[in-house]
């Protein structure tokens, strides 16, 4: 390798006599894009037992039923027997990846400008935070059909696993149809349901906004 003199006219922006302009920039970068998902922050994460991960779900117990009280000249008490319904669940994990390439010649002469060295490690939290977005963006809509014997590397979005649905008629309140739908899950008596969190996408939330 040798070293060799360049010139520093082919990196001006302007060289004429006595003056020789070259490019400077603003400190800091202007910046809007968006690192963050509101749904992934509050989703508990769980390790993967193996692959696929496996897990028990239990959907109903034992039923009881009204009988005889076996009493005073009553008949024997006689219950039909029932067990409890548990079911074997799996999932495949799924890998989301990204990638960044930054070479050493970037780093130094960064650093060497005191303007942006702080761009490299902003490069790779934005590996991970692109990561997020990704996942983010497929925890709703990814397109996949099936946990248990997926046909694509994407997840199986929730608006696939979701299989309730409501719809509120035209002119009718929006709120009181959330609402209406929150109370019958909460009715159900097979299930504890456990309402935390309303998600809606900007258009919807103005619309609650004007209606309320």
């Amino acid at each position: 390798m040798s070293a060799q003199m360049m010139s520093l006219q082919a990196a001006a922006d302007y060289l004429g006599t006595g003056a020789i302009e070259v490019n400077d920039y603003e400190p800091v970068i202007a910046d809007i894009v968006r690192r963050q998902s509101v749904a992934l922050q509050r989703i508990k994460d769980v390790p993967a037992t193996g692959q696929p991960h496996r897990y028990f779900e239990q959907t109903a117990i034992a039923t009881g039923a009204f009988g005889n009280t076996g009493g005073q000249g009553g008949a024997a008490i006689a219950p039909t027997p029932a067990s409890p319904t548990r079911s074997e669940r799996s999932a495949f994990v799924k890998a989301v990846v990204n990638q960044s390439n930054i070479a050493l010649f970037d780093k130094l002469v960064t650093q060497q400008q005191k303007k942006f060295a702080a761009v490299v490690a902003q490069d790779i939290e934005d590996i991970v935070n692109g990561i997020n977005i990704t996942r983010a963006a497929a925890l709703w809509n990814g397109t996949d059909t099936s946990l248990t014997t997926p046909t694509t590397n994407q997840y199986v979005g929730l608006l696939t696993q979701i299989t309730t649905q409501a719809t509120v008629a035209s002119g009718a309140s929006i709120i009181d149809g959330i609402k209406g739908v929150i109370a019958e899950l909460v009715g159900q008596a097979g299930y504890v349901v456990k309402p935390s969190a309303v998600y809606v996408n900007p258009v919807l939330g103005d619309y609650i906004d004007r209606e309320a």
